[in-house]
């Protein structure tokens, strides 16, 4: 028979709120560069908590990015439309570089490949030949 007198120890649980946790994650999703998982964990905070400093400044950085992310897809766009590959690629890339998991600069990427190529077959040349030439003083 247990004695009513039995000493029970205390049980330590820590806790870590779920907003830092949340804020963190975000944060380091960004280092990643993956701006769709740093938005949605954003998504999951409290704005009004504890940690409002800390989730501003990270939500500063998301809208940052994705707006250089975003100017530098319009970029790349308008050079695709100029046929300027080399342009394209190096829009599409840094854009990559700020969000990895970008369809739309993957895809420019891709096209920018497959624009490239088909200049070359048709007239031998690459693209950073025919910036050169259009460089070069007349």
């Amino acid at each position: 028979m247990l004695s009513s007198k039995a000493h029970v120890s205390p049980i330590s649980v820590s806790v870590i709120e779920p907003d830092s946790t949340n804020i963190s994650s975000a944060h380091r999703a960004l280092h990643d560069g993956d701006l769709s998982a740093a938005r949605n964990m954003l998504s999951q905070v409290s704005p009004g908590g504890k940690s409002r400093g800390d989730f501003l400044a990270v939500q500063a950085d998301v809208l940052r990015l994705e707006g250089r992310r975003n100017r530098l897809i319009r970029q790349a766009l308008a050079c695709g439309d100029a046929e300027e590959w080399t342009c394209v690629s190096i829009n599409a890339r840094k854009a990559l570089n700020i969000d990895r998991s970008s369809r739309i600069a993957k895809t420019l990427l891709a096209r920018a490949a497959v624009g490239a190529a088909q200049t070359e077959a048709v007239d031998g040349t690459t693209n950073e030949e025919r910036l050169e030439d259009a460089a070069a003083p007349r």
